[in-house]
């Protein structure tokens, strides 16, 4: 993903980092404040999380949240249907939200304050 940068003369850059999220091992940061990936976009993150079938994670609490399914898929919750790999949702009421994977799932979560 692509996020435009607040400062408009920073020109366009990508990186990689190795990420060793595991289940249970929750939201592990990639991109932005705590991560070894910077971001030019003052309160935006990128996390990732690796769960086992049956295992929970909470969603950021944050006015816009992105969650994107890798691999695996998610039981059915208050948020919508059940979601498998390539689905989406998007949160924006800035409350948090538990998703349950039903497999073992892999999940990017995009957060911005």
């Amino acid at each position: 993903m692509w996020l435009r940068p607040d400062d408009p003369d920073l020109a366009p850059a990508y990186g990689r980092a190795r990420v060793d999220a595991g289940p249970g091992d929750g939201l592990v940061r990639v991109v932005g404040d705590g991560g070894p990936l910077p971001v030019g976009v003052a309160g935006a993150s990128l996390d990732v999380v690796r769960l086992g079938a049956g295992e929970t994670v909470a969603l950021p609490a944050a006015p816009r949240v992105h969650a994107f399914l890798t691999t695996g898929a998610l039981l059915r919750s208050s948020l919508a249907e059940p979601l498998a790999a390539g689905d989406a949702l998007c949160v924006t009421d800035g409350a948090s939200y538990d998703l349950t994977a039903s497999v073992p799932t892999e999940i990017l979560v995009w957060s911005f304050a």
